[in-house]
This record gives structure tokens, sequence and C-alpha cells, in this order.
């Protein structure tokens, strides 16, 4: 008796001991360097508020990244199964991978590592957990009607199969900038165009990764200690490539979803007369003392091309249509449609000579007339005013 006593009291001090699992597989310094080092638990009590949800965000990222659903899905049991009947148990088991919250699965992943849970990620992750059992507890009831139960995916799930196909593929182009260290070839926006990948996603695959480049500029900051250590191996370069590479996904996500909205308006409104949008707008019709005279400010409507120049402050700029825009146009005593990288000025410092250089070039020569300029470059803003010259606009 003593000794089955004994017995028993070793299985009840095995079950008090935490359960820390860990998965199988070793992450290469190029895996990590994507998501650096899995944080620890050990000064949890220690941490500040915030440095406790960075690193909360940090852990659920990494085990994100690293892992997909079918390895994570079993910490969802460990978490929650034991309050769970046997028929909500069978209930998920019989989800497909693809029907269970990766993010879930990451999160109970954490809590079992022995983190402490944060108030929003529980009430989430409850509401979770009932929202999968109950879509679990559907399929297992029409398991039992039918022996071959057809598989029917409705609007909902086949967008969200695309998002995660979607995903998947940029974060393949990612594995180029981890490989060579230098950013994709791949151009973002023309890649979604030819995929023709539906606008009602887009706003969520932007905003996964706005915030992943939130949490690259925290973590190159260097303020948090715990991600500082965990990127301690990323040189000015990476960073620098990292955050242009995630501006540029967002920012073409973005462009992506204003082309797909303006496609599908479907209305076709009769355009407002070229002088009744160029009504408000400023600028100097004549400036006698270099000869120069405005054309038409109507001619700025449907133009791929607009050149200015400041008589004030001797500024000769150019508007070149956007290639999402793909016109100039006027809105206000504003212009717009133009490409915010490639519209420019540089100051003249002789004023007479070049201008007269410029009247005389043609459309070709104009496209490198500015680069021949040894000036400092400048950003326009799409503003006129009635120091401007509207010297020539090219359709």
């Amino acid at each position: 008796m003593a000794k089955a006593a004994t017995k028993i009291d070793k299985i009840a001090a095995q079950a008090a001991k935490p359960k820390i699992v860990r998965l199988k597989g070793k992450y290469s310094e190029i895996d990590l360097k994507a998501t650096g080092k899995l944080p620890s638990w050990e000064d949890q009590d220690k941490l500040t508020a915030e440095q406790f949800r960075k690193r909360w965000h940090a852990a659920r990222y990494f085990y994100y990244y690293h892992h997909d659903v079918k390895e994570l899905r079993p910490f969802i049991i460990d978490v929650y199964g034991a309050s769970w009947t046997k028929a909500q148990l069978k209930s998920f088991n019989k989800l497909k991978d693809w029907q269970v919250s990766p993010t879930l699965a990451a999160i109970c992943k954490v809590v079992m590592d022995g983190a402490n849970w944060e108030i929003e990620t529980k009430a989430w992750a409850d509401n979770k957990v009932i929202e999968i059992l109950e879509t679990g507890s559907k399929i297992a009831d029409e398991v039992e009607k039918s022996e071959e139960p057809k598989k029917v995916i409705n609007i909902q799930d086949r967008l969200k199969d695309i998002k995660n196909d979607i995903v998947g593929d940029i974060e393949a182009m990612e594995d180029e900038l981890i490989r060579t260290g230098k950013l994709p070839s791949t151009n973002i926006l023309t890649w979604l165009r030819g995929k023709n990948v539906p606008q009602q996603i887009i706003s969520d695959i932007e905003r996964f990764y706005a915030e992943k480049l939130a949490f690259y500029r925290e973590a190159r900051e260097g303020k948090d200690e715990q991600l500082k250590e965990g990127f301690a191996h990323y040189k000015k370069k990476d960073w620098d490539n990292w955050i242009k590479w995630l501006e540029n996904v967002v920012s073409d996500l973005s462009d992506y979803k204003r082309v797909k909205i303006a496609a599908r308006k479907v209305p076709m409104r009769k355009p407002p007369a070229p002088e009744k949008v160029v009504r408000k707008l400023k600028f100097l019709r004549e400036f006698a003392e270099l000869g120069l005279t405005s054309v038409r400010a109507t001619e700025i409507v449907g133009a791929n091309q607009l050149w200015i120049y400041n008589v004030k402050t001797r500024k000769l700029g150019v508007y070149n249509a956007s290639t999402i825009d793909q016109q100039l146009s006027v809105k206000g005593s504003t212009v717009i449609g133009w490409d915010p990288k490639t519209s420019v000025a540089k100051t003249l410092r002789k004023p007479v000579e070049q201008l007269k250089q410029f009247a005389d070039s043609g459309k070709v020569q104009l496209r490198t007339f500015l680069d021949k300029i040894k000036a400092t470059e400048i950003k326009l803003n799409g503003r006129t005013n009635d120091q401007v010259i509207l010297l020539k606009a090219i359709k």
C-alpha cells in the first residue's frame, strides 16, 4: 500500500508541473533573421505593460511565422481541452487545418511556454474557440447525416483561402530578401493586378503588413530590451531593406485597393467641363520681364505632363502623371493625379538662357532637361499661386 501511495504521489507531482512543450526542429540564422529569437518569460512579472505587450506580440509572431497550423493546433487542446466535453473534442478534431485559426494556435503555444494571459488576447481567444467549436459541431452533424458528405465552401471561406495564398506568396518573396540581402525584384502592384486579387481581402492583408511594419520599426528603435537582443544581429542595411520592403508592400496594397474600388464604380457620370474644373486655379498669366505667357489652364486636364516656372523663386518644375491615374487634372487650386516620386523642381541659375533652351526643346529633349540642370532637386506639392507660369502641358 505504501508503494502504491508513493507512485500516486509521483504522478500527482508530475501533473502539477507546468507543461512546457517543445516543437521539433531548429531555427537557422536565416530563419531568425525575419523574427528574432523566441522571447522568454522568466522575468515577465518585472515588465511594464508596454514591454509585456510587445513581448507577447513578438512571441506570437515568432510561432505564426515559423510554424503552420498543423504543428500548432495541438496546443489549443492543451490550453482549452480540459474544459471540453467529448463531443466538443470530437468537433475540434473534425476541423480541417484551414478551418483552425493560426493566430489562436500561436497564442496557445505562447501560453504553454509560460506566458501570462493578456486580458484582450484572452477574451479574443475565448471567443475564437467558441466559434471554431461551433464550426466543428456543424461538420460533425453533417458527417453523421451522410457517410460521404459534400464539402461546400462558401464565398467567405473561398476568400479566406485566396488571402492565405496571397500572404504565402508575399512571404515567399521575403525569402529572397533573407537569402540575398537585396530587395525582391517583384513589383507587388503589378503582381496583384496580374492575379486580379479580389478587393474584399486587400484591407485585411494591408492591415497585417502595416502591423508587421510597425513591429519592425519598434524593433529598430531598440527601446525594448527583448527585441533589441532578438535582433542584435541586424545591421543598418538589414533594417533599411526590411523597412523599405514592407513600406513598398503596404503602399502597393493601398494603391491596388484604390484602383479596385475605382474600377467597380459602374455608374458613369459625364465629366465636368475643363473650364469648370480649373476655374479656381491660381497662376500668373504673363511675365513680361522674361517674355513668358501661360498656356490655357484647361490644357492641364487630361495631360500627361505639366511644366511650370515660379518667377519669384526661379524654380522650374514638372508634374508627371502617376501610373495609377495616368493623367493630370485640377481640384480647386491644386494639380492632382501626379507621381510624387518623379514630379520635381530645380532652381535656374540663368533663367533667360535656360528658359530659351526649354522653349526650343521638343518632347524628347524635355525628358532629360531637368537632369542636366546642376541644382538641388526638390519635391513639388501640387499647389500653384499667382507667381507660377504654366509653361507647357503635354498630352
